[in-house]
Parts: C-alpha cells; sequence; structure tokens
C-alpha cells in the first residue's frame, strides 16, 4: 500500500466532526457543525465542518482554509500531510505497511537531530564566555535577547567537536549527524563540526520543524570568508523550497491578505522590530516556482522589497518574471539610497520604516520603468538606448502581451520614438536573448528559459467596451438574487463565464465565488439563496473584486425586481463578445503562425464566418 491509498482509507474512515472536535468546540447547527477556526483570530464561529454521504471536509468561510481530516490535521499539529496520514492511520487503527513507518520514523529522527542541533547553538550563544563578542555583535545590529529567543538564534564555536560530542551524549547518531550537514570526517575519519565561530539562524519549514541553518560570520578576522553558509540540502531541506520566517509569516499573512518579501535574515527581522511579522526572504538563492507558489497560496498581495543595489534591481526583475508565470504582477518598495531594511531601521527607527514601506510600494513594473528611467542623462545618447535595453530586460520575460503592449506605449512616449520602431527593436532583442539562453546550457539547467512571444504590429480590433461591463454588472446583479440564474446563463455561456477575457478577470471571479457560495449553502441545505453582502463570498475585504461586489450590490439592478428579458439580452451581449474574442485569437495565430494546419483551420472558419474573413482581408 502507498501513501496515496493510505490516505483515501483514513479520509474514508474518519469522522472529521470527531478528530477535529478533540481541539475545536464544535456546536451543530441546521446543515452542519460550526466552530470558531484556528488558523485565524476567529470570532465568530466561521468554520464549518461536514461529515455525510461523500462530503467529509472543513471550510472557514473567513480566512479562506478549507480541506480534509488529514488536511486539518497537518495545518494544526504542525506536521507533513505523508506524517499527518500516518499519524491518523494508527490512531484509527488501519494497518500501516513498515516501509511507510520507516520513512516516517527516519524523518522524525532528523528532526530530532536539528532540534537538538538548535538547543545547542542557542545556549552556547547565551551561556559561553566564547559568545561574547558574538553578543556584541548582535546588540550593534539591534538584535535584543527577546529577538534571540524569538528566532532561535545561536552559535557555533570555535573548537572542532562541541556540537558532535553533545549530539553524540543525546543518543544522536553519526550517520544523521553526516547526513544532516552538522558534521563531516577527515581524512583520517577524525569527525568535526562543520558550522564553527559562526552566529547560527535556524532555517524552519511550515510545519515548524528545523531543516537546516545558516551560519553568518561577526568577526574582523573573517572579513575574507563568505559572509553566510547555508546547510547543505537533504532529505528534509530543500532550498527552493524554503522560505525564511514561513512558518511565523504565513499566519499573519493570512489574517491580513498581505506579504512582505525580503531580500535576507536581518531584513525579516528588521521588520519584526518594526511590527511587520507576515515577511519571508528567500534562503540566500533565487526565488524558485516553489518559493511563488507558497506565497501566493498565502496572500495574492505581495510586496518584494529589494536592495537599490544593481544586484537588488536583477533580483527584482527575475522574481516578478516568476510571479508573472501565475498572472501576478507584485508590488514593490526600493528603500532611499541604497539601503537595506536593516540600515534604514537603524538610521530611521521603526516607525519610519514601518511608514516608508506601507506608503511607497507601487507595482513592481513601475519601480522596475522609474528605475530604468534614472539612468537617462541629457545630451547621452547611450544613456537613452541603456534606458530603452532595460526596460526591455523588465518585460522581456513577462507572459502578458498587454502589459508589454502598454510599456512599449510608454516607452515610445518617453523617447518619441514611433511605436512601430520601439516594437521592432523590441522582437529583435527578444530573439538575440533567446539565442543566448539557448547557447547558455549552464543557465538553462539553472533557471527555465522563458520564451517571450514576438511582439507583431497587428491592432487588435475587438476590445472590451462599457456596454459588456454594463451587461456583466447586470449579469452578476441577477445572480446575486437568485441561484437559478447559474444555470440559466451557463446553458447560454458554458464554462466561458468562469473566464472571459483578463479584462473582465474580476466579474468572473465573482461569478466563480457566487457560485462555490451557493454550492455550500446546497450542501448545507440552508434555504438561502441570495446575496447581500460581500462578507458571505471568500472575498478578501478591500480587494478588488470586494469593491466591485459592493458596486454592484449598490445598483438598481439588484434593489430592484428581476428583469427577465434584460438578463437574457445582456448573456447575448457577453455571448457576443466572447465570439469576437476568439475570432480575434484566431486571427493573430494565423498571422502570426502561417502554418499548413493554421491554413486549413482558415478555410473552414472562412466558411462559417465570412464576416471575420473581411476583418482578416482589411487587416
Amino acid at each position: 500500500m502507498n501513501l496515496q491509498e493510505l490516505s483515501e482509507q483514513v479520509i474514508s474512515k474518519a469522522n472529521i466532526i470527531d478528530i477535529i472536535g478533540e481541539v475545536v468546540e464544535l456546536k451543530q447547527q441546521k446543515g452542519g457543525h460550526w466552530g470558531l477556526c484556528p488558523f485565524h483570530n476567529d470570532t465568530h464561529a466561521s468554520m464549518s465542518v461536514i461529515d455525510r454521504d461523500n462530503k467529509k471536509m472543513f471550510n472557514c468561510f473567513s480566512c479562506g482554509e478549507k480541506g480534509n481530516v488529514i488536511s486539518f490535521y497537518s495545518k494544526y499539529y504542525g506536521v507533513s500531510y505523508g506524517q499527518a496520514t500516518i499519524k491518523l492511520a494508527i490512531k484509527l487503527g488501519i494497518p500501516v505497511e513498515n516501509n511507510l513507518l520507516s520513512d516516517n520514523d527516519r524523518n522524525d529522527s532528523l528532526y530530532k537531530a536539528m532540534e537538538e542541533a538548535c538547543n545547542f547553538y542557542q545556549f552556547y550563544l547565551l551561556n559561553s564566555t566564547e559568545s561574547k563578542e558574538a553578543l556584541e555583535y548582535l546588540k550593534n545590529r539591534g538584535i535584543t535577547e527577546e529577538i534571540i529567543k524569538e528566532f532561535r538564534i545561536g552559535l557555533a564555536p570555535s573548537s572542532n567537536d562541541d556540537l558532535h560530542v553533545t549530539l553524540n551524549n543525546l543518543k544522536i547518531s553519526e550517520l544523521d549527524q553526516i547526513e544532516l550537514g552538522l558534521v563531516n570526517t577527515n581524512n583520517n575519519g577524525k569527525v568535526y563540526d562543520l558550522f564553527r565561530k559562526r552566529i547560527m539562524f535556524p532555517i524552519i519549514n511550515q510545519y515548524n520543524k528545523i531543516v537546516g541553518f545558516s551560519g553568518r560570520t561577526f568577526l574582523e578576522e573573517q572579513k575574507n570568508e563568505s559572509k553566510y553558509i547555508n546547510s547543505k540540502e537533504t532529505k528534509i531541506f530543500h532550498k527552493g523550497n524554503i522560505l525564511y520566517n514561513f512558518h511565523n509569516a504565513q499566519k499573519a499573512a493570512r489574517a491580513e491578505n498581505f506579504l512582505y518579501v525580503f531580500e535576507g535574515f536581518m531584513d525579516v527581522i528588521a521588520g519584526y522590530k518594526a511590527g511587520i511579522i507576515n515577511s519571508v526572504a528567500a534562503m540566500g538563492t533565487a526565488f524558485t516556482e516553489e518559493h511563488v507558489k507558497k506565497i501566493l497560496n498565502t496572500s495574492k498581495n505581495v510586496v518584494l522589497c529589494f536592495d537599490g543595489d544593481e544586484a537588488g534591481i536583477n533580483a527584482l526583475r527575475k522574481t516578478v518574471a516568476l510571479f508573472s508565470r501565475f498572472n501576478i504582477i507584485p508590488d514593490a518598495v526600493i528603500l532611499p539610497n541604497g539601503m537595506d531594511p536593516d540600515e534604514y531601521l537603524n538610521k530611521f527607527g521603526k516607525d519610519a520604516l514601518l511608514s516608508y514601506l506601507k506608503i511607497n510600494h507601487k507595482n513592481a513594473l513601475e519601480i522596475l520603468y522609474e528605475n530604468s528611467h534614472s539612468l537617462i542623462k541629457e545630451n547621452d545618447l547611450m544613456s537613452f538606448e541603456r534606458f530603452k535595453t532595460s526596460v526591455f530586460d523588465s518585460i522581456l520575460t513577462i507572459g502578458q502581451s498587454t502589459i508589454i503592449e502598454y510599456y512599449l506605449k510608454k516607452l515610445s512616449e518617453d523617447l518619441n520614438i514611433e511605436l512601430d520602431l520601439i516594437r521592432n527593436d523590441f522582437s529583435s532583442y527578444s530573439r538575440h536573448e533567446n539565442r543566448n539562453q539557448i547557447n547558455n546550457f549552464e543557465h538553462i539547467q539553472n533557471e527555465p528559459r522563458q520564451v517571450v512571444e514576438e511582439i507583431k504590429p497587428i491592432k487588435k480590433e475587438i476590445i472590451v467596451k462599457k456596454k459588456h461591463v454594463e451587461a456583466l454588472n447586470g449579469i452578476i446583479a441577477e445572480m446575486f438574487k437568485d441561484r437559478n440564474r447559474f444555470e440559466q446563463c451557463y446553458s447560454k455561456l458554458g464554462e466561458n463565464m468562469y473566464h472571459i477575457c483578463n479584462e473582465l478577470a474580476l466579474h468572473t471571479a465573482i461569478i466563480y465565488e457566487l457560485n462555490c457560495y451557493y454550492n455550500e449553502l446546497n450542501d448545507l441545505n440552508i434555504p438561502r439563496y441570495f446575496v447581500n453582502s460581500p462578507d458571505l463570498l471568500s472575498l478578501n475585504p478591500g480587494s478588488p473584486a470586494y469593491n466591485l461586489c459592493l458596486e454592484i450590490l449598490n445598483r438598481i439592478e439588484y434593489k430592484g425586481p428581476s428583469n427577465e428579458k434584460g438578463f437574457y439580452e445582456n448573456i447575448e451581449c457577453i455571448k457576443t463578445l466572447i465570439n469576437d474574442l476568439n475570432h480575434q485569437e484566431f486571427k493573430e495565430e494565423f498571422v502570426n503562425n502561417k502554418d499548413t494546419n493554421n491554413v486549413k483551420r482558415f478555410v473552414k472558419h472562412k466558411k462559417e464566418n465570412t464576416k471575420i474573413v473581411k476583418k482578416i482581408k482589411k487587416g
């Protein structure tokens, strides 16, 4: 039996109400059991728990946490999904095969070793005679004993094997110590500690388990050494999956629906001193898609705070490109004079840092554009070229053609150069950069190459107009009043009603949330099939979609009686828009990629719709 099969058995056999009821007081109400959600500061019993028929799940209508009995157990007790599966199986008396048990026990022994190592480093920092210089260094950086304990900061001694001896005395196997990168052996077989004379920052995963360490130099004599050394990759530590402070930040980020992303450990700690708990940092390496997924699963509202030097700008550009793969362009803020958050806090104080971060963040692409614009020098033609190239670098890996077109137009206006020439330059530049990436095998191994579509000087004929927005507002207003409007709309638009186009993404997001809301009420047998507040939906207060809900709910269409004729006229308007957009997409594909298959498809389209053919001929 594999882990997937075991999890299916656990979900089937477990009484989710009993399991969750062990830690949350649940009260039965019509349609299910309700209690205070343990994953945010809940005061209104926002979490529903259902266990009937084939529906066994929990769902918090406030913070959005939801899932099955295993995911609840995993999150509540801070263990991985696999560990939660095994622990629940044992609890329920389901046989667990030895291979699964041994893997679980193996991980537990590794976690225990890292925990004991952290205890050793922290004790050594706070109690040894050797720690005086380290404590003085931390004090000068504004790190108090309270912060040391909060972030579990420690010190690796200068001796060769103090940690090794301590772990041996605690019955931690030498094999585990070596596997975790805590110790190693020399040519004579002598065991020695890998971290020595370094301030130690424990790296903690999302389940609050220590998986690695980062050691920092602090002595003048170490100035020629690497400032930071991280633990090696192990079975439990993968830098590409770990974000520093994520175990603390995720709860605060969900509650505030907001997350700061800093460059380093000290920046996160500076944020903490300023009262910012919802912040993370990468592990001294480039951001990965796994990092971005973790962040976006916590909050879509992200502010990147990187250094203003060249390295920081390049890191910002690459990170924005990663977020864009998920159709998200985060905000960013650059502190003045190239300072990082820690330097800014030490110079101006925590209130000034907090205020600057809150007031000065804006769309990251705008930040990059402004930074590029600062390269311009009067009467220096090469500076104009550097400005243009820098902007190209910023938008090169952005997947949204609308955003690319916006910045090409902005560049055209600022340089006073015709847009077609800018488009042609960008097209040539993108081809050149892609060739460079193809020739750079090492780059391809370390970071997936971004393939950017060539920008063609083709003017789009179909745009979303005010009448389309008004039609969709009217449809949603009717949906607020009556769940049956979903079936009526779906019969006309099908799955398209969940994604019409990017310009109407907020509207389709509301439609999706309305459907989830009504389905949940249907499952709970609650006879309430209307919406009179955006708070009933899983929308973040203050978000654009939430504000659009408020706007529609205040409309005459919502407050007045249903208009059957108007409702179907609005659907026909949106249906026409979808058809036009599909035709436009086909036209662009045909013009940009004239291959044999597309020609055949074009001929078929020509027979089916002469109107679009006439438009293509005119184009």
